[in-house]
């Protein structure tokens, strides 16, 4: 059984949540993006929160836990920048 995932993190303060429906730029990373068979997808405004949700993701659905500077420099090299 495979399962979609998706996370979107959006940061909508006060002042500016009548405007989350206009293009802003987001970074993002998916499992197919590493080479998992993996329908997950991250969306957010930092690479930090992307690797962090990324990671967690990893952990509990994959097994994998953990992280190395090296990994951590394989997985910001992959992500992306999209306009939502």
């Amino acid at each position: 059984m495979q399962f979609e995932c998706f996370v979107i993190i959006l940061d909508c303060s006060k002042e500016d949540k009548h405007m989350a429906y206009h293009n802003k730029l987001y970074k993002q990373l998916s499992c197919r993006d590493v080479g998992a068979d993996c329908d997950f997808t991250v969306r957010a405004k930092t690479e930090e929160e992307v690797l962090e949700y990324g990671y967690d993701h990893t952990c509990r659905v994959h097994s994998k836990c953990g992280s190395s500077r090296e990994t951590d420099e394989r997985m910001r090299s992959l992500i992306n920048n999209v306009w939502v």
